[in-house]
């Protein structure tokens, strides 16, 4: 589970690895279509899910490969998504420092696509999880800056549609 995290998150990715990295995170959430013994799941549930916010910790600069070698519990699907948002998209600096003259074409596609995934992959699990979930990602990760550069349109809409979630896109 730690690895299939680390490869979705990592920088340089190719989309079908990271597709299928998230696919397997996914079983093991409880928010796949796939079949997957109860206890497994259950297991799987109590490591990605948490109902506590917790801090952040910035990391040295230049040093930013993975968010599991910054977070406490590094199997925290919304506290990874906040990591990648805020440092690994768009560069290392939560605001890109080309951002004002270049606005979103400072994100480059492939560091969108890859934050996209994970996104889309929390969302669908918050469809199928407690409220306290819910109030993290209004805390944590609406709160981040220019996400609306970071994050496709269609995937935002996955917040404000529910209908949007089942049509969504592997």
């Amino acid at each position: 589970l730690r690895l299939a995290l680390a490869t979705a998150t990592a920088s340089g990715m190719e989309s079908s690895t990271i597709t299928s990295c998230l696919d397997f995170v996914e079983a093991l959430a409880g928010t796949s279509d796939k079949s997957v013994p109860g206890p497994i799941v259950e297991f799987g549930k109590k490591l990605l899910w948490s109902n506590t916010c917790r801090s952040l910790p910035l990391p040295a600069k230049g040093n930013l490969k993975s968010p599991l070698l910054y977070l406490d519990s590094p199997l925290d699907l919304i506290l990874t998504l906040r990591f990648q948002l805020l440092f690994q998209t768009g560069g290392p600096d939560p605001i890109p420092k080309a951002a004002e003259s270049a606005r979103q074409s400072c994100i480059p596609a492939a560091a969108k696509n890859q934050v996209d995934a994970l996104f889309r992959s929390v969302v669908k699990g918050l469809s199928k999880t407690s409220s306290g979930l819910q109030l993290r990602i209004i805390a944590e990760i609406l709160t981040i800056p220019l996400l609306t550069w970071k994050i496709p349109d269609p995937t935002l809409q996955m917040l404000v549609e529910p209908t949007a979630i089942s049509a969504s896109k592997k």
